[in-house]
């Protein structure tokens, strides 16, 4: 084999990947930091980590100017809304315009009827959902399945949320899955060990960093780390850092964007 074929081959087979998990916050807070004033600060640091992939929480209509002046001429985006009325909420991807193409994308309701939109089993009673992407590497033509949610809150709401999307990523295709989200659930809860039965922490499996993610612009007391990166167990999972970036002594959001770097 040339070198060149050689190097064809190992780039069709290798494939790493740059993720953030990015919970914006959704509402103006006091302080220096509602969503006019910490948008230049999200964004900022978006671009200064790169990531190949995107999913972000908590984004409501305030947030999407912002997004669409800032990302959308590097990124292309999936969004939809979790209700268009009373939660019109969303936890959107975006991908790297120039990597990959959209091949099929979807949502579903994590509910008892996941394909109709419907409360579920969150105990405050939003709408709660799962969002996806199948991608296609331009330089592999490696196709994966990316999905980004937001759990509600509740023991038997979590459990249930991580089975139904267990269940459904074996429906939506026989692609490599990533998944990433505001879990709102801790290592000892019951619904982390049904996913991590299936999948990879990346988190765990690297720099086993179990810093807070949800820091409520750093106040200690209610401070949780809720945010992860799972991936299918075919999957590599090389590396993970959360960004504690500050500015000025003020904060992007009330929680932490974290990085999981995988090889696919």
């Amino acid at each position: 084999m040339t070198k060149a074929a050689h190097s064809a081959a190992f780039f069709k087979d290798i494939m790493d990947i740059k993720i953030m998990s990015f919970n914006l916050r959704c509402l103006d807070d006091g302080a220096g930091h509602s969503v006019f004033e910490r948008a230049p600060r999200a964004l900022a640091t978006i671009k200064e980590e790169a990531p190949d992939l995107i999913g972000l929480q908590e984004c409501r209509k305030v947030w999407e100017e912002h997004i669409e002046k800032g990302l959308l001429g590097e990124y292309d985006m999936l969004l939809k809304y979790r209700n268009l009325t009373v939660d019109r909420e969303a936890s959107p991807i975006l991908w790297k315009k120039d990597r990959f193409a959209l091949i099929d994308s979807g949502y579903f309701w994590l509910s008892d009827t996941p394909s109709l939109e419907s409360r579920g089993w969150d105990e405050i009673g939003c709408f709660r959902m799962c969002v996806y992407v199948i991608l296609e590497d331009l330089r592999s033509k490696t196709r994966f399945c990316f999905m980004n949610t937001h759990f509600g809150f509740g023991a038997d709401c979590h459990k249930k949320s991580a089975e139904l999307i267990l269940s459904q990523k074996k429906k939506i295709s026989s692609y490599q899955t990533v998944l990433v989200g505001d879990f709102n659930m801790g290592f000892d809860d019951a619904a982390y060990n049904v996913l991590t039965d299936r999948m990879y922490d990346v988190n765990m499996q690297t720099a086993r960093d179990e810093n807070p993610t949800y820091h409520h612009y750093g106040r200690a007391d209610k401070m949780r780390h809720i945010d992860y990166c799972f991936v299918d167990k075919s999957i590599k999972p090389l590396d993970y850092y959360a960004i504690y970036r500050t500015f000025e002594g003020k904060y992007s959001s009330d929680h932490y964007p974290i990085i999981a770097k995988i090889e696919i």
